[in-house]
């Protein structure tokens, strides 16, 4: 028995770290692993977040500011329908990321009218610049910013002798400070102090119509695209029952008897309207007015 009891006693010390001592140990071995396990995804994490933020800083530190006077080809943008109809002109800023070779891979359109950055930003991305390069040599992206400028659309002589009698839904007096021909200064003038519809306005409009008259003299095509809208808007405007329409209407014809190379669709379409007012048929007449007023940018200068 004497002998037997050290082995037994081992034996009883074995059990004991076996049942109670060992869990404890795996337990805390385990938890050291998940401690280390979290420490080095934070790690990572930082380290990630880290190379993300260098790039963007990166980024931030190389703006070339506008990059207009660095290109090689910019690609003028095309005049939306959309802002045409509207009459939407003005800059627009695009904000743009150039590549290496200096080539856009990306552009956004911050300021300016909604109906012309889409344009604006087509163009930017088929443009080429030079390449932004660091005192080393070293050619790098960078952000920069491409400035367009969208100028009012010049409308023809039609157009302005039409706008000029008659305020129609796109043809409206208070554009055409913007729309007349650059050389025009003093009836652009003129224009801009037109406020309200009154006996001075009235006076004001034809002080500018006796001017371009003056200014288009020896200029037969043009002076004739003139008189023909102002007699075209004073048909439309005035009712056949007034006392001058019947000589609006002569104006008319006689311009229509004698016109120059001019779009063919519209000579006819006036000498319709001339038989319709003629046949007392108005009911038809508005209807090609406004079919007329969709040909008058195509008649030419």
């Amino acid at each position: 028995m004497k002998k037997n009891s050290p082995r037994k006693y081992s034996i009883f010390l074995v059990l004991i770290f076996a049942f109670f001592v060992s869990p404890i140990l795996i337990k805390a071995q385990e938890k050291s692993r998940s401690k280390k396990s979290t420490q080095i995804s934070k790690s990572q994490k930082t380290v990630k977040k880290s190379k993300i933020r260098g790039k963007n800083s990166a980024l931030k530190l190389f703006s070339a500011g506008v990059l207009n006077g660095r290109a090689i080809e910019l690609v003028k943008p095309e005049y939306p329908k959309t802002a045409k109809a509207v009459n939407a002109y003005g800059t627009v800023s695009v904000l743009v990321l150039i590549d290496e070779t200096g080539s856009i891979v990306k552009a956004e359109g911050k300021k300016g009218h909604p109906f012309l950055r889409a344009a604006a930003v087509k163009a930017a991305l088929q443009s080429k610049f030079e390449p932004i390069i660091l005192s080393s040599g070293l050619p790098i992206r960078a952000t920069g910013v491409i400035v367009y400028n969208f100028a009012a659309e010049q409308w023809n002589w039609l157009e302005i002798g039409y706008a000029l009698n008659y305020d129609s839904n796109y043809y409206l007096i208070k554009t055409l400070s913007e729309t007349l021909p650059f050389d025009c200064e003093t009836e652009r003038q003129l224009l801009n102090r037109i406020t309200v519809p009154d006996e001075s306005r009235s006076q004001t409009i034809e002080t500018i119509i006796a001017l371009i008259r003056q200014r288009l003299l020896n200029e037969s095509k043009l002076y004739w695209l003139f008189e023909v809208g102002t007699a075209l808007a004073k048909v439309r405007k005035n009712h056949p029952a007034q006392e001058n329409f019947t000589q609006d209407i002569q104006n008319l014809k006689l311009l229509a008897q004698d016109p120059p190379e001019i779009n063919k669709r519209l000579i006819e379409t006036i000498q319709k309207i001339i038989f319709l007012i003629e046949e007392d048929k108005s009911d038809q007449i508005f209807g090609d007015l406004q079919k007329l007023e969709e040909l008058f940018p195509y008649v030419g200068k």
